[in-house]
């Protein structure tokens, strides 16, 4: 029964642990989670701890070797050293009280390796990784933020909520922990009443809307009995609220302004403003005009300008009391021109051999410092400005593990020190609650993810359809314009505020718009990577925040900007208003990025040194991004590299024009073939008889799949009418008629939705190949030059210069490749390049640039198949815009 994946520590046990010295400790294997299969259902597997794996009777078939990583003593059962001692098949630690030596570490990661897996020793599996720190005792705690609202989800009765309060220790040695999720605290007396599973809090009957209660928590007494209080506000219910905010219209179809128009049958984006506070608010109108001009007007971003008849735009503002988002991983204070800032401690990671050493190589293998660690560095003898590492380097070598060469400069041991002051930002209150980072390990993502705050889990982040989500957005009004409210097609008077559009799905909604719900969080860090990583998931939409710098004075912002608390080693934010930042176009490229995500657009990022191994229909729902197994010959016992152009998902027909369809195809009768096909009115005058015509089945709410249901024969139009022949009382449709004798043609698929469009020949038509696709001609010329992709013949997850490569170009001889392209835009041209979904390889996407693959720069676009999926999904009748634009690909 092998363990079918590497060993982890599932969260919250993945996150630090803080022990005091000569208090018990926790055995490491209750806390590592491990996956095996089930003996009963091999298809199947289970989990669990590591010490409710079902070992064999006659012995054990797992064998896991818990290694802390600093210089120990080895036996043939355990690791010590330094006070410490960790039984090496069960992780169960010791930690007696603080030795004499005074180089002992502070903090240590223990690995954890599967050194015996079924019958195979040595399995390559992944090391699971836990960070230990050790103190001698607690100086004091804190809950944060200091005041914490809650809405009541009705006006009575006893209310279990998903809220919880972030608990903080300073230790002895001054540093800081986050123990939330520890099991070293608990309710203090007479507050048992407001604490539940988890510490989540709990509302009784007796707190109604507008009363606020101190409560608090008491440390266990091993941990001093120390105690810490906040205070809890009860908000009234949204049903009954009067100060939820309204949604504007920023822009949209035309109709949406006069109310001819419903907007549940466009797309609806919403810009919902989250920690900024009143005085932002016409700054944030002026942000969110910004962002919606360009991503209608900016032809680097097409192809949205094409949609401005196809989506609409809103923005809505619930003004904050404390600005910001909650940050929640260890920040270290960096002071910069007078101005102080909180910078992220970087994540711990393995040295690699022969490489000289970084931060986070030193983190990993020495620990993180503390404030003595700072005192052992001494002013040199001979000049006062260079400082004396000798008595830190001492303990460099009595911890760190001799049999690692240790590659390390000054610089790097400087900015290590730097960490000493590591500590955390206060949370803050508002709604809805947005935070960064998490909570220290050493696993840390130091990616810089913005999301919903995991201890606010009643917030609108929560997914699915219930919860504050549902309650939050169904009880949100239009905002009134000229006496004019925008509503649903939903006669029910509690059932049609135009929130609705983001509480739920509904079935005659065209599109799901929560995908489309756009968060945008009051985090302007500057130029830091970590601080302000945006993301996109369905069940919550898209999270992001302003890439800006300070307006005038003019200066760049070095990090979050905070000050010091004066009681507590922890950092208070306190960032720009929104009027002094002045927003760089970053922001709306990456909106721009995050929404293609939301139309079932795929990462094309290959920045992960990893292959893809898993099944072709892990990209099913991303259009732009196939594995690289299902573009190959599909005989693997003649291996052959070349790509089948046939098979590449994106092989669909170039479209000079097109209409959606209102209604569904309908045969004449009349004995020559033909047929009506209702568009809107308008839309068919396109068409022109003579026109050779197909249809195709279209879904909104799905990626464009491979192949996907056209019609099997060509339809030539007969001729257009401006009324709806069938129906003349009908005020949208107008009737293109079509014409095609073959015997028994089907045309059911094509109902309401689908769409009619003329495909672009080929200049050599065959059977299988009558019309151009995305794919132009010189593309498969040059992958048959190369024998592979365009990116070559095979790929390697450690070229960094291919993988890493914000554009690619074919891997071939420039004078080849000029020759077969003489052309400026050859990274457009669609063909197979390796890299997607943070796969380096066994993944393929189309172009060597992509607003997908770079997230953003200067010039970057979408490249063809992202224009075309798009405009397929949002507005067919664009496609001609597309084609235009990329016709002298094709002619090469």
């Amino acid at each position: 029964m092998p363990l079918t994946v590497a060993p982890y520590f599932l969260s919250p046990h993945d996150q630090d642990l803080h022990l005091l010295r000569g208090q018990p400790a926790p055995d490491l294997q209750e806390l590592l989670q491990v996956e095996w299969r089930d003996p009963d259902n091999p298809d199947d597997t289970d989990w669990g701890t590591f010490d409710e794996y079902p070992q064999p009777e006659a012995g054990p078939d797992v064998v896991l070797d818990f290694k802390p990583v600093f210089r120990c003593t080895t036996t043939a059962t355990e690791y010590s050293g330094f006070g410490v001692t960790i039984v090496r098949t069960t992780g169960e630690m010791t930690i007696d009280p603080w030795p004499a030596n005074q180089h002992a570490p502070a903090n240590f990661i223990v690995e954890v390796s599967v050194v015996q897996n079924g019958t195979v020793h040595n399995p390559p599996l992944d090391k699971a990784l836990i960070r230990v720190h050790l103190h001698n005792s607690v100086k004091r705690v804190w809950m944060t933020p200091k005041r914490l609202s809650i809405r009541r989800p009705r006006a009575t009765g006893d209310v279990e909520t998903g809220y919880a309060f972030t608990i903080r220790a300073q230790f002895d040695d001054d540093s800081v922990g986050d123990i939330t999720e520890s099991d070293n605290y608990f309710s203090a007396d007479g507050e048992e009443d407001f604490f539940g599973e988890g510490n989540r809090i709990q509302i009784p009957d007796a707190m109604r809307a507008g009363a606020v209660r101190t409560t608090g928590i008491t440390t266990i007494a091993d941990w001093g009995s120390l105690t810490a209080h906040a205070d809890i506000a009860v908000l009234e219910p949204f049903a009954t609220a009067t100060d939820l905010p309204k949604i504007s219209l920023v822009d949209g179809r035309a109709g949406e302004w006069d109310g001819t128009q419903r907007p549940e049958s466009a797309p609806n984006v919403l810009l919902l403003g989250a920690g900024f506070r009143a005085l932002d608010l016409g700054a944030w109108e002026a942000l969110t005009n910004q962002i919606v001009h360009h991503l209608r007007s900016d032809t680097r971003l097409n192809p949205y300008p094409y949609f401005s008849q196809s989506m609409n735009y809103w923005r809505a503002l619930s003004p904050a009391g404390d600005p910001g988002v909650c940050v929640r991983c260890e920040v270290y204070p960096v002071e910069d021109d007078g101005r102080l800032y909180a910078v992220p401690v970087p994540a711990p990671e393995r040295p690699k051999p022969g490489k000289s050493w970084t931060v986070e190589n030193l983190i990993f293998m020495a620990g993180l410092p503390v404030l003595t660690d700072q005192a052992l560095v001494k002013p040199d003898a001979t000049d006062p400005d260079i400082p004396d590492y000798s008595d830190l380097n001492q303990k460099f070598n009595e911890i760190v593990d001799p049999s690692i060469p240790r590659l390390l400069t000054p610089d790097i041991v400087g900015d290590w020190l730097k960490l000493a002051k590591r500590t955390f930002v206060d949370e803050v209150d508002n709604f809805p609650s947005m935070a960064i980072g998490e909570p220290p390990s050493a696993v840390f993502d130091d990616t810089g993810l913005i999301h919903y705050h995991p201890l606010r889990v009643a917030t609108i982040g929560n997914g699915g359809d219930g919860g504050e989500r549902v309650d939050f957005f169904s009880h949100l009004q239009g905002a009134p314009r000229s006496g004019f409210v925008n509503t649903l097609d939903d006669h029910a008077p509690d059932s049609n505020f135009l929130g609705n559009l983001w509480a739920a799905d509904r079935s005659y909604f065209t599109f799901d718009n929560r995908r489309f719900l756009i968060t945008v969080a009051n985090l302007a860090p500057g130029p830091s990577v970590f601080f302000g990583r945006s993301l996109h998931n369905d069940d919550f939409g898209m999270v992001t925040r302003p890439a800006a710098d300070v307006r005038d004075p003019h200066f760049e912002l070095g990090g979050l900007s905070v000050t010091t608390d004066p009681t507590r080693n922890a950092l208070v934010q306190t960032p720009p208003a929104l009027a002094d930042l002045e927003i760089d176009m970053e922001t709306w490229d990456v909106i721009a990025h995050e929404m293609g995500h939301a139309f079932d657009l795929g990462d094309e990022y290959g920045d992960e040194p990893t292959s893809f191994t898993g099944t072709a229909d892990a990209f099913d729902d991303d259009a732009n991004l196939m594995a690289y197994s299902a573009a190959i010959k599909a005989d693997q016992s003649t291996p052959d590299p070349r790509i089948i152009v046939d098979q590449l998902k994106w092989t669909w027909p170039r479209v000079r024009k097109a209409s959606v369809m209102t209604r569904p195809v309908e045969e004449m009768f009349d004995g020559h073939g033909s047929f009506r096909v209702f568009v809107g009115k308008g839309r068919g005058f396109q068409f022109a008889a003579g026109d050779q015509v197909r249809f195709r089945v279209r879904n909104p709410r799905g990626p464009l799949v491979p192949n996907p249901v056209t019609s099997i024969v060509e339809f030539t139009v007969v001729s257009t009418h401006a009324e709806n022949l069938t129906t003349p009382s009908d005020p949208f449709s107008m009737t293109i008629v079509v014409k095609n004798e073959s015997i028994g043609i089907n045309v059911a698929p094509f109902v309401a939705g689908s769409i009619i469009f003329i495909p672009v020949p080929a200049p050599n038509p065959t059977l299988s190949r009558p019309y151009l696709t995305l794919v132009p001609p010189v593309s498969e010329r040059i992958m048959e030059k190369i024998g592979g992709a365009m990116s070559g013949t095979a790929c390697d997850v450690n070229a960094k210069k291919i993988n890493r490569a914000r554009v690619q170009i074919p891997r071939m001889n420039l004078i080849e490749l000029i020759q077969l392209a003489p052309t400026l835009r050859i990274p457009e041209l669609v063909g197979a390049y390796y890299g997607g979904s943070q796969h380096a390889c066994g993944v393929i996407h189309p172009a060597g640039s992509c607003v997908m693959r770079t997230g953003r720069n200067d010039w970057a676009q979408f490249c063809p198949v992202c224009q075309y999926a798009l405009v397929e999904k949002l507005d067919p009748e664009q496609h001609w815009r597309v084609d235009r634009h990329l016709a002298p690909l094709y002619d090469l």
